[in-house]
């Protein structure tokens, strides 16, 4: 979980920095900046839900080795 929030927090730095770019400048269309917020968001999405995931799966098996549960 450490590394996916690691990045996740990266990612959305440099989506903070791209979206201020965008309003004080006006670097990209606003076409091609709605594609970046998109692609931003299912990355950032995808990175938080499997490790998540992962997070849960290794905690069952740790309670699973423990005799937690069956």
């Amino acid at each position: 979980m450490r590394i996916a929030a690691i990045i996740s927090i990266f990612a959305l730095v440099v989506f903070g920095a791209l979206a201020l770019a965008q309003v004080w400048v006006g670097l990209f269309s606003g076409e091609v900046f709605f594609k970046i917020s998109v692609t931003f968001g299912i990355v950032i999405g995808v990175l938080v839900v499997s490790a998540l995931i992962r997070r849960e799966y290794v905690t069952d098996e740790r309670h699973r080795k423990d005799g937690f549960i069956d």
